[in-house]
């Protein structure tokens, strides 16, 4: 997705009364202020389950520092997050020996290959989720041929099941098969997996401040 947008109760038909009431103005403020209050409640609430490397206000669409300009902010933006994606590396990882058993190419001095077998794969586990760390590896992929691997500072994983293209020889370096960097879930991903489960009453912090921005809305009306 190229953003996640929250869709607020009432903010729309607020937005449309505005046309034709200009007193209703005065009350932007306080539903500015409200929907600020959620945006904190969920940049909050992801902080606290996830191991993100950097806060939910960093990829808020709109955001001013003017606390007179706060209702007209989000009047026009509402609450939307910029889906920057975000290496997976960038969460807390850890390197464990792996129970699997691999062939690894060594050459000799007089050049030829030879394949010698041993405990070469490690596991790298990656930590998204606060304290549910699982085996990094290429997103649709087979378990067992497409697990991720630390190269210099980023979390990679092949492409194919096969690690070679062309296998090494005695006068070829060959070829390992394609490989790309992983990513992990961007900050607008945990905001809208947050806000699902919010939806659906799961998530009592997020729910009870979105009734409380709705609330503030139909308040207004009548204020």
């Amino acid at each position: 997705m190229a953003s996640f947008k929250i869709e607020i109760d009432g903010l729309r038909e607020f937005k449309e009364s505005l046309k034709s009431d200009t007193l209703l103005q005065r009350n932007t403020p306080f539903i500015g202020k409200s929907i600020l209050n959620l945006h904190s409640i969920l940049e909050n609430r992801v902080a606290t389950l996830f191991n993100a490397p950097s806060l939910l206000g960093s990829v808020l669409i709109g955001k001013s520092v003017k606390p007179d300009a706060v209702g007209k902010t989000f009047l026009r933006y509402s609450l939307q997050y910029r889906n920057v994606p975000i290496p997976l590396a960038k969460y807390p990882f850890t390197i464990e020996n792996s129970s699997s058993i691999s062939s690894a190419p060594i050459r000799g001095k007089n050049g030829y290959v030879f394949w010698k077998k041993g405990q070469y794969s490690k596991n790298v586990k990656v930590s998204v989720r606060k304290g549910k760390p699982s085996i990094a590896r290429q997103p649709g992929g087979n378990f067992d041929k497409r697990r991720g691997f630390v190269q210099g500072k980023d979390i990679k994983a092949r492409l194919t099941a096969k690690t070679w293209d062309r296998y090494p020889a005695r006068f070829d370096q060959g070829q390992r098969a394609p490989y790309s960097t992983l990513f992990g879930p961007s900050l607008a991903d945990l905001a809208n997996k947050i806000y699902d489960q919010a939806e659906k009453g799961r998530d009592r912090v997020v729910s009870s401040a979105l009734d409380k921005v709705s609330e503030t809305i139909a308040d207004s009306f009548f204020r």
